[in-house]
């Protein structure tokens, strides 16, 4: 019998992103970079710039069917300017090929009003399409006081 797969490689340093192979990674870095920012500063315009307005599926949970409607993200998104704050976000490509990308992604954030702390610690599946935007998006977390 045999051990696991590793199925899945980490880039230490960014000087490395040239190194995948698969779904165009620098899009892949560039969407995300783009996403964390907008998260970190709460802007939801550029969150969602970065989907495509007229094909999405957002699983913002497992549990529960995709959104497909746009405007339904963006209402999810909305709220984050008044319940979140001191927002820290971080992101490694697990994996990618010409059709995925598997991102492993941290935030550090505090939820208003009640001023709490909180540490994110997720997993992202993305499609981009042609143009760099996300017409897939599902997402896996596990959330900790903190």
């Amino acid at each position: 019998m045999t051990g696991p797969t590793k199925v899945g490689f980490r880039v230490p340093t960014p000087q490395k992103r040239s190194n995948y192979i698969g779904m165009n990674t620098n899009q892949i870095h560039r969407w995300m970079d783009a996403f964390g920012l907008a998260w970190s500063s709460k802007d939801v315009d550029v969150v969602m710039g970065l989907f495509d307005k007229d094909n999405i599926e957002y699983f913002e949970s497992v549990f529960n069917p995709p959104l497909t409607d746009w405007a339904a993200v963006k209402k999810l998104w909305a709220v984050v300017p008044a319940n979140q704050k001191d927002i820290t976000f971080s992101y490694d490509i697990v994996l990618s090929s010409k059709a995925s990308c598997v991102i492993h992604w941290n935030v550090s954030r505090v939820l208003l009003p009640a001023n709490e702390k909180q540490l994110v610690d997720g997993i992202f599946l993305i499609r981009l399409n042609n143009k760099g935007l996300c017409t897939f998006f599902k997402q896996w977390r596990a959330v900790k006081a903190g």
